[in-house]
């Protein structure tokens, strides 16, 4: 009985169809894993490479300070228009970031209150970025406020971002402002998040930078020599340092 209930069951499986859940078809309409992380970074890093990222052109940079002033040239950069009749070649040019030697100028924008202009920065730190830049050698430079155009004045974030990570990976050197403006006492660069960031990218890098403007702050120099006791000497007007300290000696106390 046992032998004949074994041959029954074979025969029934022998007639009965598959089971379609286990069929070709179904297996061909599942989705697809994912590729290996390793694989999806490197076809990430492939486009970012040809890509193409908006540099300022050091000679033509240079050459526009020199004929009509830096003033000018600055509210030419952030207005992105030039004036109707001009024969020189554009101050900015579309570059493949793999192939372009050019620095990420690194900064902390700083706008003036009721100014409408739209500058970030003084005409003193643009041609001290020039002079830096022409020194070095450098074929372009890139600063955010001029460099990342915005398509149809709409933002568009996942440009924005694929702009960023195609700049950070490719730039040849880091041209640091510590003050964006001659007149600005306390500077708070260090305690933007995307000035942090750049730092990093520095470090894990291993990127050349070189200082331009007018130099480190009062309050920039203290934190350079004292650290975190800093909020303790005159002259700090860093108030993000001083709440800091005060809440570490509160909790320590």
């Amino acid at each position: 009985d046992a032998s004949r209930l074994q041959m029954n069951r074979r025969s029934r499986s022998q007639r009965e169809p598959a089971n379609p859940l286990h069929t070709v078809r179904v297996a061909a309409d599942a989705p697809a894993a994912p590729p290996p992380k390793r694989l999806r970074l490197s076809l990430a890093r492939r486009a970012i490479a040809s890509s193409r990222v908006r540099i300022i052109v050091v000679s033509r940079l240079k050459r526009a300070i020199a004929l009509r002033g830096a003033e000018a040239v600055l509210a030419e950069l952030f207005r992105g228009a030039r004036p109707p009749g001009r024969r020189e070649p554009p101050l900015i040019e579309s570059a493949p970031p793999a192939r372009a030697y050019f620095a990420l100028v690194s900064y902390r924008q700083e706008r003036l209150e009721g100014d409408d202009s739209g500058t970030t920065m003084d005409a003193a730190a643009l041609a001290s970025i020039a002079d830096v830049a022409h020194a070095a050698g450098l074929e372009g430079i890139w600063l955010d406020a001029c460099c990342f155009a915005a398509v149809q004045n709409k933002y568009d974030h996942d440009s924005f971002v694929a702009t960023l990570a195609a700049v950070t990976q490719h730039a040849s050197e880091v041209i640091w402002l510590p003050r964006a403006r001659t007149a600005s006492k306390a500077s708070s660069y260090q305690f933007r998040l995307w000035c942090t960031f750049e730092a990093a990218t520095v470090a894990e890098r291993g990127l050349p930078v070189r200082v331009a403007g007018v130099g480190l702050s009062q309050s920039q120099l203290l934190l350079h020599r004292f650290g975190t006791w800093t909020p303790l000497w005159p002259g700090c007007e860093m108030g993000e340092v001083r709440k800091l300290q005060t809440c570490h000696s509160i909790l320590l106390v």
